[in-house]
This record gives C-alpha cells, sequence and structure tokens, in this order.
C-alpha cells in the first residue's frame, strides 16, 4: 500500500512539473492545443502486480507512443556452411523503453509485464531456434527498461558461390516488427492488427551501447569474430519503417555481418596439387614420340587423379547448375590432360609433326596457365572491389567488443 501511494505522489510531481494547468484527475487541454488525457498517462490507480492491465503497451506523458532503441550483440557465429547454406548463431537483441508505471518501482517486476519484442524472420525451422530472455530488468528509478532477447540456433544464408573459392559472403538478419511484444514471463505475445503501439531505431546513448565510436553493434568477447574459414570484415544494416496495406506500420530491420572466404585450404589442398599435376603432364612431351604406351598411361592416370578432384570438390558445394571458379580450373586440367592425350597419338602416327612434339607441349602449358590466369586472377580483383564496396555503405562499421 506505501509503495503504491509513492508511485501515486511521483506520478502526481511528475505531472505538476511537466503542465502546471493541467490535473492528473481531469482531462483538458495543454498548451500546445494537443488533448491529453492524463488519467491513462498517469494512472492514480496502479496495477496490482498480476494485473493483466500491465500487457497494455506505456504509453509517454503526453498519450504519444513509446520509442524503442536497440543493439545487437554477436556471441558466437559458428558451422558457416556453404553446403547446407546455412549458419548457427547465437546472438542478444537488447531493447531499451520507458515505462511510466514503473516509476519509483522497487522489488520484482509484475510476471504480466509488457515488453516489445523483435521477430527472426529467416530462422531455419520453428525447431532449429532457441529464442529465450537474457534479461529483463529495470535499469533506473525513472521507468527505464532493458531487455536482452537471445536467438540461438540455425538460420538461411543462401550463397553466392560464383567466384568459390573467392567468394564473399553477407550473412543476413532479419529482424521484423509489427509492434510485437511478449510479457515477461512469456505467457502472453502479440501484435497489433492495425498502425503502431511503438517506435523503433538503434540505441544512440552511449550508455546504453558499447562505445561512442560504434554504439549499435559489438562483439561479445574477443572469439565472437572468429568464425572458421571466414573473414569477418564488419558489418551494415537497414532498419525501414513500411506502412502495410492493412494499415500496420511495421519495421524491417536487415542486418548484415560481412564476411570473406579464407582461401588457405582450398589453394593448398586443391588448387597446389592441381597445378603440380600439370607439372607432370609436361613429363609427357619428354617421352620420345614414338614410345606412346608410356606417355598414354601417363596422361590416363593425371585425367582420372583430375576426375577425383572433382568429386572431392564437389563435396565442399550444394548442387548448382553452374561451374564454380574453381570447377573451371578443373575442367580446364582434365581438357590439358585430353589435349596431351590427343598430342601424343597424332605424333606417333604422323611422322612429320613429331619434330614440333615439345613445341606443342611448350603451348599446351602456356594455354594451361593463361587460362589459369583467366579464372583466378578476376575473381581475385572481384573480391577485393566487394570488400572495399562494403565500407562506402552509409551504415558499414567494425566491431566493438567487451560486454556491458
Amino acid at each position: 500500500m506505501a509503495h503504491r501511494k509513492l508511485l501515486e505522489t511521483e506520478a502526481s510531481d511528475l505531472a505538476t512539473e511537466s503542465h502546471a494547468n493541467v490535473s492528473i484527475m481531469d482531462t483538458n487541454d495543454n498548451d500546445s492545443g494537443d488533448h491529453v488525457d492524463r488519467k491513462k498517462v498517469f494512472p492514480l490507480s496502479i496495477p496490482s502486480y498480476d494485473s493483466e492491465d500491465w500487457t497494455l503497451p506505456p504509453k509517454n506523458k503526453d498519450g504519444s507512443i513509446i520509442h524503442v532503441t536497440f543493439r545487437i550483440g554477436i556471441e558466437n557465429v559458428k558451422e558457416l556452411s556453404t553446403v547446407e547454406s546455412s549458419a548457427w548463431i547465437n546472438i542478444a537483441v537488447t531493447m531499451y523503453w520507458t515505462d511510466l508505471r514503473l516509476v519509483g518501482w522497487k522489488g520484482d517486476l509484475p510476471p504480466k509485464l509488457w515488453g516489445p519484442h523483435l521477430v527472426l524472420v529467416n530462422k531455419l525451422g520453428l525447431e532449429s531456434m532457441q529464442v529465450f530472455d537474457e534479461v529483463f530488468a529495470l535499469v533506473n528509478h525513472n521507468g527505464r527498461l532493458k531487455r536482452g532477447v537471445v536467438y540461438q540456433g540455425k538460420i538461411t544464408n543462401p550463397m553466392s558461390l560464383l567466384d568459390f573459392p573467392y567468394d564473399c559472403d553477407t550473412l543476413d538478419f532479419h529482424f521484423h516488427s509489427s509492434s510485437h511484444w511478449k510479457t515477461l514471463d512469456g505467457s502472453k505475445q502479440n501484435m497489433v492488427t492495425i498502425g503502431q503501439t511503438y517506435t523503433l531505431s538503434e540505441v544512440t546513448d552511449v550508455k546504453e551501447g558499447a562505445c561512442s565510436a560504434d554504439p549499435f553493434c559489438r562483439l561479445e568477447n574477443p572469439d565472437s569474430g572468429n568464425i572458421p574459414e571466414w573473414e569477418l570484415h564488419g558489418y551494415s544494416y537497414d532498419l525501414e519503417l513500411e506502412t502495410q496495406v492493412t494499415g500496420i506500420r511495421a519495421y524491417e530491420c536487415e542486418y548484415r555481418l560481412l564476411l570473406s572466404r579464407k582461401t588457405g585450404y582450398y589453394v593448398w589442398k586443391i588448387l597446389a596439387p592441381l597445378w603440380q599435376l600439370q607439372i607432370l603432364n609436361t613429363l609427357i612431351f619428354f617421352y620420345p614420340p614414338e614410345e606412346l604406351d608410356p606417355r598414354m598411361n601417363l596422361a590416363v592416370t593425371l585425367v582420372l587423379t583430375s576426375f577425383a578432384t572433382i568429386y572431392v570438390i564437389g563435396s565442399l558445394l550444394p548442387i548448382v547448375d553452374f561451374l564454380t571458379c574453381i570447377d573451371k580450373v578443373v575442367t580446364l586440367n582434365v581438357a590439358v590432360h585430353v589435349i596431351s592425350s590427343i598430342e601424343s597419338v597424332l605424333v606417333y602416327h604422323v611422322t612429320e609433326l613429331a619434330q614440333y612434339d615439345l613445341l606443342f607441349g611448350f603451348l599446351i602449358m602456356i594455354f594451361y596457365v593463361f587460362g589459369c590466369m583467366m579464372f583466378l586472377i578476376p575473381k581475385i580483383s572481384n573480391k577485393k572491389r566487394v570488400i572495399e564496396g562494403w565500407k562506402t555503405h552509409e551504415k558499414f562499421n567494425v566491431f566493438a567488443q567487451g560486454k556491458q
């Protein structure tokens, strides 16, 4: 009873300071001519602890809808699967807002207390994603609240593999809010059917973010940005408000981790062996033209080895209807081995061509080197252009680190 009286007194003081000519009990016009129902803003009857009234969205002192700010924390990203086009994530979205009904509140928060909620759209099925509150707490005696929602599980991550393994990826998190809300105890959740009950924007208060240079997103620990096979360059995001045909004003937040594939594994485990096979291919032309059997045996062995490499690469990629960059190099390898075999047969049967055998071998090697350069160099250059292009995005940033 004493706590309720304290809330009523503080609410009355706030109303008196802001609008001296407005009574809490009455409905009057303020100085700007706006019509304000002070009963709705500062109700003298605070809901009981277990009341369903706490599920109603709070409002500002002037009766307008509240403003919610949020930031994103990356705890862990792993299992970025090229084959499954998915990624396992552990991230937290922290939201801040003010509920004037809780001015001066002490003790446990009401279990039915309203709170904003963001829906992760691109989760990979309901079973693969856990969503739970990490924190739901009163920040200060002015009714400032903080809610941290953890999203843990798999999301879809379609990749453009044309440049594989010199490709880049934007790991997208698509959040949606049609003024979605969820109670503190999770017993009730819903969305509006028209209009909106809160506005949404990224965190701008340094005290509620990571640092002055990057208040919106951060890595929660030094290892959060270590993603196997990938290099993390930063992030970008777009936050847009859309009015749907149903009259709902919905927010769409496209948040992107900007990644480029580390190519060391593919260079040393696939490309380098292919190049070594091509060096062995040149040995064919050091056999005399009349020794067809050893030349053909070596050529066929190299062709079969190149085909085996195709199957290895196939296990690293999903089924696609085009050749990736590395596929083209493997195909070139097979083509060169076949051409070398054909050349061996020609110089064996057409004696006039035998004198040009080494020249043919040299030209075949030049053709291979030129082909590899044509396939690889543009992809490497394009990778650099994509990374530089990310940095020109209006909301590109690198990550801050550390909990707060």
